[in-house]
């Protein structure tokens, strides 16, 4: 399992600081590099701290945001939350790598404070930057969420005996981001044919499927093809 994986947590609490132009420029080629193969408009915002100024957005969540990378792309992109969700989390892991905090954030931020052309829309946020040593609201916060994490036995169902590799899939998926950690991607394993889907019941649906699909691959190998009810293939 990739080790950012097990190292990545959410922070919510930052220093507010500029990140050094090394580490933007390595952002922006990372960046580059997931839009070249996804098709998305993903941007990164310097300074994007207007769009967590409001209490009454963040709910008082977020301290000292700075840095703001946006996903979005063309509203017709087919899979394009999917991809967000896929692609997103290979950079939020690239970037726990680089030592940096992140976030992923769906609705509390003011989507306004973005640039986003007519026939493009916002997906979903991620903060990141230099990031504080966490309060005990948020160590509390962190230990709930733990404590709520579905073993990886419930995160599939199967006709036969699974194999390690699967296994191994999983327990990575299970230390994936989900929206209010609702953990609902779903895998099944019958007649030697593994696929993974999810309901349809939440804005952020198809974000956490390209997550928990980013998350099984690269400890995997092998891909699923995009949509839910999608096949693996190895």
């Amino acid at each position: 399992m990739r080790d950012a994986i097990e190292k990545r947590f959410s922070v919510r609490g930052y220093t507010g600081e500029s990140l050094d132009g090394e580490k933007i420029e390595k952002i922006k080629f990372l960046i580059n590099k997931y839009n070249e193969q996804s098709g998305l408009d993903i941007q990164f915002v310097e300074d994007g701290s207007k769009a967590f100024d409001s209490a009454r957005k963040t709910y008082g969540m977020f301290r000292n945001v700075r840095s703001v990378i946006v996903f979005k792309g063309k509203a017709e992109l087919e899979h394009l939350d999917e991809k967000a969700g896929f692609y997103g989390e290979a950079l939020l892991l690239d970037l726990v790598d680089m030592g940096l905090g992140t976030c992923w954030v769906g609705g509390t931020f003011d989507k306004e404070s973005f640039s986003c052309p007519e026939n493009e829309r916002i997906v979903i946020v991620m903060t990141v930057g230099k990031y504080q040593k966490q309060n005990m609201k948020e160590k509390f916060i962190l230990a709930q969420l733990h404590k709520k994490r579905k073993a990886w036995e419930t995160r599939i169902d199967a006709d036969t005996d699974i194999p390690d590799w699967v296994k191994e899939g999983i327990e990575a998926v299970v230390l994936a981001p989900s929206a209010v950690n609702s953990q609902k991607p779903h895998f099944n394993y019958k007649n030697g044919e593994l696929s993974v889907n999810i309901p349809d019941d939440h804005s952020m649906t198809k974000v956490d499927l390209g997550i928990a699909k980013y998350h099984f691959t690269c400890t995997s190998g092998g891909s699923f093809a995009w949509g839910s009810n999608a096949v693996y293939t190895k």
